[in-house]
């Protein structure tokens, strides 16, 4: 059945034309989950295998020390990967959770990306929710479907709907209630994502909560 998210869900998902078991070698090992998910942050740590540790460091982006880490919870080739995504030092309840789900879809699979657990961090899981929903785009799914599907590496599976969507993947910063932290987080946002080059520096600049 898999992991069950609760109420604040955060979906991007995006078709490959090949098999799940094709599309799970790029969750096999360090070395081909950083080539893809190492995008927008760096990935410090992988271990594939229930219990193993999962660190993400988007400080070069951010400009300050941040980081995302936690035990992977779920393992299950070629169907789920769930690890938990704590934010090291932000003082939420439980840490919140990614999974990805790969299921056979129109002769490929459909990846989908699922950040949840908002309901179990705390009075302000519903806030960091809708922070990570503007944040999160499709960079990292963009670039798994362009190692699977890259030249020299065909992809096994039929022709299917490759609609493909826009860049981007962003880490959230909780706003305080005055309306300056509010676009502090959005810059924030932006400067992770890559579509605002000068936002980090902005975000200095305005006190976020």
């Amino acid at each position: 059945m898999g992991t069950q998210p609760g109420a604040l869900v955060v979906r991007r998902s995006i078709w490959i034309g090949a098999t799940p078991e094709r599309v799970w070698q790029e969750f096999e090992t360090f070395e081909a989950m950083k080539r893809w998910f190492g995008t927008g942050h760096v990935l410090v740590s992988y271990q594939p295998h229930v219990g193993g540790w999962v660190e993400t460091d988007p400080s070069a982006v951010h400009g300050e020390p941040l980081t995302f880490a936690g035990r992977v919870t779920v393992f299950d080739p070629p169907r789920e990967l769930t690890f938990e995504q704590d934010w090291i030092g932000r003082g939420w309840a439980a840490p919140s959770l990614i999974t990805f789900r790969l299921t056979p879809a129109l002769g490929g699979t459909l990846v989908e990306l699922l950040h949840h657990g908002f309901d179990r961090l705390g009075p302000g899981g519903a806030e960091e929710h809708r922070g990570f929903e503007n944040g999160w785009g499709m960079r990292q799914l963009e670039a798994l479907l362009g190692r699977v599907q890259a030249p020299g590496r065909p992809a096994r599976g039929t022709a299917g709907p490759g609609a493909r969507a826009g860049p981007g993947m962003a880490l959230h910063a909780r706003s305080g209630p005055a309306r300056r932290g509010v676009r502090a987080l959005a810059g924030l946002i932006r400067a992770f994502v890559g579509r605002d080059p000068h936002a980090a520096q902005a975000h200095r600049r305005a006190p976020v909560a």
